[in-house]
């Protein structure tokens, strides 16, 4: 009997959401009834990290994984080759961009930055800058070629799309997903610890962060001594250089750490004496993975008043203005003095995570594949 084959192109998924994105499809291949058989391209370093699964093959082109001008060799000639030859019925494109001429393709949107001009501005004249600029060209045109788009979030859709114009392909809105968690209620303690697993970057504004709590520390220094915030993630060098130069300039150094890549296990650990609050503040966001994380985590959370943070937590979060110090301590005051309102937060935006169920978000992945591997072969 014909087998249906799935190809998984996920050669420049090594960080991440998009690391966390593909476990989870992966995982749950199983509990759908379409395709019998996956080969999957990636990275040596991801594939350790993937589930090992009857009828899931793992390929890694290690020589083509060592930089940018050879992937681009990679995903131009020889994926090309490969898959006239074996004849998938699907090709699924992790990264966003592609070069495939022979389908049918679908793609993921994972970033939505290069679309975002004013954000992009902030990286104006450098070698990022002008990676921004390709990238918007490359991603325009895979989604032109593209028989199907997945675009994380309905806000990112629009923005996108917009600058898009029409394409061939179908569209289809699902999410990241998340390994459900149960509710543990947590203790109130006296201290607290904030976090924020992002990495450091320009539109992720970290400096906001500093310089709001710090001025927050000298109107009230009965705090002094009860908040530490924590910063968790890569970095883009001169955004760590002015985090650095942040906290050089402020009083309360002593409170803010940047412990760089850490384990889940490290981050989400219980620290005694202390409550933990999840920090957000990004200003140009796709989908982010670890706020879901920290949602399903159940702790309470402090974000930016954005899309698509707003649409993600619903009413259960405490917002802030964006760019407003006073917006943003008002809400810090909230959580210090109200544990009433942070027992309720918390346990309410962990209700909310239960949407991003990984089982139902890798199923609406598979439907959509099939669907337009089926309309392709019609």
């Amino acid at each position: 009997m014909y087998k249906k084959k799935l190809l998984i192109e996920a050669i420049s998924t090594n960080s991440g959401g998009a690391i966390s994105h593909l476990k989870n499809i992966l995982i749950n291949f199983d509990n759908q009834n379409f395709f019998q058989e996956i080969d999957v391209y990636l990275p040596f370093k991801t594939r350790k990290l993937m589930p090992i699964k009857k009828n899931i093959n793992y390929i890694c082109p290690v020589f083509f994984s060592k930089n940018l001008f050879l992937r681009i060799i990679w995903q131009t000639i020889i994926l090309n080759f490969i898959i006239i030859k074996k004849k998938y019925n699907c090709i699924f494109v992790t990264g966003s961009s592609h070069f495939l001429l022979k389908g049918p393709v679908v793609t993921i949107s994972q970033n939505l930055l290069p679309f975002t001009k004013k954000e992009v501005d902030k990286y104006f004249f450098s070698l990022f800058y002008v990676k921004l600029q390709i990238l918007k060209f490359v991603q325009k045109t895979s989604f032109k070629m593209s028989d199907g788009i997945i675009f994380l979030h309905k806000y990112s859709q629009n923005k996108i799309m917009s600058q898009i114009g029409k394409i061939k392909g179908m569209i289809n809105v699902v999410p990241h997903g998340i390994e459900e968690t149960k509710f543990k209620k947590s203790k109130n303690e006296k201290k607290f610890r904030f976090i924020y697993v992002s990495n450091i970057d320009l539109y992720k504004n970290q400096v906001f962060i500093i310089h709001a709590i710090n001025d927050f520390l000298l109107k009230y220094p009965q705090y002094t001594n009860k908040i530490s915030v924590e910063f968790f993630g890569s970095y883009y060098a001169p955004a760590l250089k002015k985090l650095d130069q942040a906290l050089g300039l402020i009083k309360n150094k002593k409170n803010f750490k940047y412990y760089g890549l850490k384990k889940k296990e490290f981050i989400y650990s219980k620290k005694k004496g202390y409550n933990t609050v999840f920090l957000f503040s990004s200003s140009c966001e796709n989908f982010s993975v670890s706020l879901i994380e920290g949602m399903s985590k159940g702790l309470p959370i402090l974000c930016v008043n954005l899309q698509p943070m707003k649409s993600v937590l619903g009413n259960n979060a405490f917002f802030y203005k964006y760019k407003s110090i006073i917006s943003f301590q008002k809400q810090l005051y909230r959580i210090l003095t109200s544990d009433h309102k942070r027992n309720h937060a918390s346990r309410s935006v962990h209700n909310q995570s239960k949407k991003y169920n990984g089982k139902i978000i890798a199923s609406k992945t598979f439907s959509f594949l099939k669907k337009v591997s089926e309309r392709h072969y019609e």
